[in-house]
């Protein structure tokens, strides 16, 4: 032993004490000592410094080998304790090592003590090992506990047969269950479907078989309440001391809001590239209808016959029906975000009862009330349009047979004392719109999921669960909130509040009517890449009187201006063209020639192909006009830009 041993010696007579020592230091042992022969005396050198081992006697006039050990237990303290005695005998030695005494020797028989006591001092390590390593694992298993019943994940433990041995704390509570001590011994069977539970029990196994983990595996988990979840699932096999599997460990994360940003994000994506369809085609689109609007009402002065005059009523209101439903598409598809403004909800009520007029089955009956004097909102045109066309398709859902689906909008007071009575109401102004159906209405045990993303009650394929939530989710962000009247076999009603506006500005954009569009024979460029937008264009504008030239693009228009620029009064140039488009031309003409008036066409909406030229050219033109339009707006933005106000109009 090379390590230095404090030796503790419980002994009355000094010199049997050094005989002790004596011994113990022939053997190798390197010790030093403090001999006590009294329990008091005992207790303080324990208290005072550290031992490594004890020797005592058995017998002392004052005290007792004993005694001593059991001073020695009561102070917690795991050392070697020996006992050397002359006069112990062998039944006495028994007792004591019953006690607790790790060996006696005969005071004349001293040989094997060093040994022994090297021997004890490797078994006192290897306890306090053993003890600091339990210490260690209670603690991981306390440390382990505590995580299991804070984090929100569902954690568990199964046995090779699938069965819960142990479960956290928020997965418990999850499955309704007092604590995770119920769930010993149960399955998933206990608490999904037998769908899931079969396809669980399936994985499990083939886990624990191969040894192969499953990691993030998503899934979706119907409760037995309806209530539907998104997780990701990680399982790996647990395994014993011998490496053997013994079982399984799972964590499932909850997902669901993950998944709701994802499926927003994918619509996001499916709208946008709608949109980008849409906007392929509706420049070419917009250029068709134009002429048809161009032309009607210059048929109209040379038809007198009232039956070419209704076929040409019909022409005129098929070509703004496509115009209008090209505009709407356009802006829905594009403007699922945006600015709030000024609303005027009693527009986007009637188109929806337009769409659903033409698209619904014919089994429905459509009543609407939309009066003229509804109140304006502060709100986002395509969103609120999205509330009230899911509402509407909800709607017609709920009756497969057929029925009647109302759209009804009123102006509402709330006073202070009336907002008690209405949960989520607040006393002001409002707008108050209903969606009523005489449909199958929600059972009571559905009604609690009906705003849950992803809850639905439609077949696979025919709904994502997300068209209340959303409605929701779009009130509250215009600061309104949605009540619902529903009875199983007597229909819904769906009743949406939005918070009035205190103005009614008028719509960005808009242009007053000049009062006449008379000529003084103006010259004006007309520059469009469209033969039949062009020159039906140069034909009503020449027979207003004005007096036109046109170009088919921005290069030719630049050579017919560089000539006779002075000459023309305005030019009018589509945004979209080969060779030179509208805005380099514009841009190019303005450097040129800044004091020259320029109106700008197009079929393009803002976010097309050319993605920052419209609102480029809005900035840079002295007027825009969104194609499909009629003569006589065409009309009214040459005659204002003439004749802005203050000039004099021609006699």
């Amino acid at each position: 032993m090379t390590k230095p041993l404090r030796c503790l010696v419980v002994e009355d007579v000094e010199d049997d004490a050094l005989l002790v020592l004596r011994e113990l230091r022939a053997g190798g042992c390197d010790v030093t000592a403090e001999r006590v022969e009294t329990a008091e005396a005992m207790q303080a050198a324990l208290a005072r410094q550290p031992w490594d081992f004890v020797i005592s006697d058995y017998k002392m006039p004052r005290f007792s080998g004993t005694a001593a050990l059991e001073l020695l237990k009561a102070s917690g303290l795991d050392l070697p304790f020996i006992i050397v005695s002359g006069t112990i005998g062998e039944d006495t030695a028994v007792e004591a090592m019953r006690l607790g005494a790790n060996d006696y020797f005969m005071k004349g028989r001293l040989a094997r003590l060093a040994a022994a006591v090297k021997r004890e001092l490797i078994n006192a390590a290897t306890r306090r090992a053993h003890r600091q390593a339990e210490a260690d694992l209670k603690g991981e298993q306390a440390l382990l506990t505590g995580l299991i019943s804070t984090i929100p994940d569902h954690i568990y433990f199964k046995d090779r047969q699938s069965r819960f041995v142990r479960i956290s704390e928020a997965m418990a509570k999850r499955f309704g269950w007092g604590d995770s001590a119920e769930a010993v011994g149960k399955t998933d069977f206990d608490v999904f479907s037998e769908e899931h539970a079969r396809q669980a029990y399936t994985d499990e196994q083939r886990i624990m078989e191969t040894g192969e983990p499953m990691i993030g595996y998503e899934e979706k988990e119907t409760w037995p309440d309806g209530h539907v979840t998104w997780v990701s699932t990680t399982k790996v096999p647990s395994r014993g001391a011998d490496g053997q599997v013994t079982g399984l460990i799972g964590v499932s994360r909850d997902i669901t809001e993950h998944k709701l940003l994802e499926e927003k994000f994918f619509h996001a994506q499916r709208l946008e590239s709608l949109g980008m369809m849409a906007a392929g085609i509706s420049h070419d689109l917009n250029n068709i209808l134009s002429p048809i609007m161009f032309a009607a009402p210059m048929l109209r002065e040379s038809l007198s016959a009232p039956r070419d005059l209704k076929i040409l009523d019909t022409l005129s209101q098929s070509a703004n029906r496509g115009a209008a439903l090209v505009k709407q598409i356009l802006a829905f598809v594009h403007s699922t975000t945006g600015d709030f403004r000024i609303t005027q909800v009693k527009h986007i009520l009637r188109d929806i009862s337009d769409v659903m007029a033409e698209t619904f089955p014919k089994s429905i009956q459509l009543e609407q009330q939309i009066p003229s004097d509804l109140w304006p909102v502060q709100g986002n045109p395509t969103l609120i349009h999205q509330i009230f066309l899911n509402l509407c398709v909800n709607a017609r859902d709920a009756m497969p047979q057929g029925g009647t689906l109302r759209l009804v909008a009123a102006n509402r007071r709330i006073e202070a004392g009336a907002v008690a009575a209405i949960p989520g109401a607040r006393p002001g102004d409002w707008l108050v719109i209903e969606v009523s159906d005489t449909g199958t209405g929600i059972p009571p045990e559905v009604l609690e999921q009906i705003w849950t993303p992803f809850f639905t009650t439609k077949g696979v394929g025919k709904g994502t669960g997300l068209g209340l939530s959303t409605v929701r989710s779009i009130v509250a962000s215009h600061h309104g909130y949605v009540e619902l009247d529903t009875a199983v076999g007597r229909g819904s009603t769906f009743r949406v509040f939005l918070p009035a506006s205190e103005s009614d500005l008028p719509r960005p954009g808009t242009m007053p009517p000049a009062k006449n569009f008379t000529s003084c024979g103006e010259l004006i460029l007309v520059v469009d890449d469209d033969d039949g937008v062009r020159e039906l264009i140069t034909d009503i504008l020449r027979h207003q009187g004005y007096l036109v030239t046109s170009c088919v693009d921005g290069m030719e228009a630049l050579t017919v201006l560089a000539a006779r620029v002075n000459e023309f009064s305005l030019i009018i140039t589509d945004v979209d063209m080969p060779r030179l488009g509208g805005l380099a031309l514009t841009r190019s003409l303005l450097q040129l020639f800044p004091d020259i008036r320029v109106l700008a066409i197009s079929g393009m909406s803002a976010r097309t192909t050319s993605e920052s030229d419209i609102p480029a050219m809005k900035e840079l033109a002295h007027a825009f006009l969104s194609k499909p339009f009629k003569a006589e707006d065409l009309l009214a933005a040459v005659h204002q830009m003439l004749h802005p106000p203050g000039k004099a109009d021609p006699p």
